[in-house]
This record gives C-alpha cells, structure tokens and sequence, in this order.
C-alpha cells in the first residue's frame, strides 16, 4: 500500500518537472536576456517580489492541497518569473531598448 502511494507521487512530481520545462527555459532565456544587459537591478527586485508572492502561496497551499500545492506554487514562481520579464520589457525598460538596438544593429551587418 505504501509503495503505491509512493509511485502516486513520484508520477506527480514527474508530471509537474515534464509539464513545467517550457516555461523554465523561457525563464532562464529571458533572465540571460537582462543579466546580459546588466539589469541586475530589476532582476534582484523583481526576484524577491516574486519568490515572496509564491511563497505566501506555498505556504498556504500546501496544508490545503499538499504536494501539490507546493508543485503548484512552484510553477506560479516560474510563471511570475516569465510575466515580470515581459512586462518590464513591454513597459521599455532602459536596459531592454539598449538589447534591442544591439540585436537590430547585429541583424543589419
């Protein structure tokens, strides 16, 4: 009974790391982005804003839901990850106009 309950979760936590690989690497790619610009300002802002946001969420889930509550609250932290990126590169952040007129100077050449 034991061991049924263990592959229960071990196939959820596989679910959840399989499931959640394309956001990550979306996360990854655009924090490059803004390391490689030296954005390390809104980054490290940003990042606390966010891992406070999931953790309330984890901290409240998980009781309720439990491992899948912390599944859950670690995908909403990948997820804030990607939206803080973009919305700070739709709002024209300094740092991102500089990447883009490097990537349109180095498309041109």
């Amino acid at each position: 009974m034991a061991e049924q309950q263990d592959c229960k979760y071990l196939f959820t936590g596989l679910l959840f790391v399989a499931g959640s690989q394309p956001v990550n690497a979306l996360a990854f790619v655009v924090d490059g982005l803004y390391y490689g610009v030296s954005d390390f300002g809104f980054a490290a802002y940003s990042m606390v804003l966010v891992a406070l946001i999931s953790s309330v969420f984890i901290l409240v889930a998980s009781p309720v839901l439990g491992l899948p509550g912390v599944w859950t609250g670690l995908f909403l932290f990948i997820v804030l990850r990607v939206l803080a990126r973009i919305w700070s590169c739709l709002m024209k952040v300094p740092a991102m106009d500089e990447l883009v007129k490097i990537s349109i100077l180095c498309y041109c050449r």
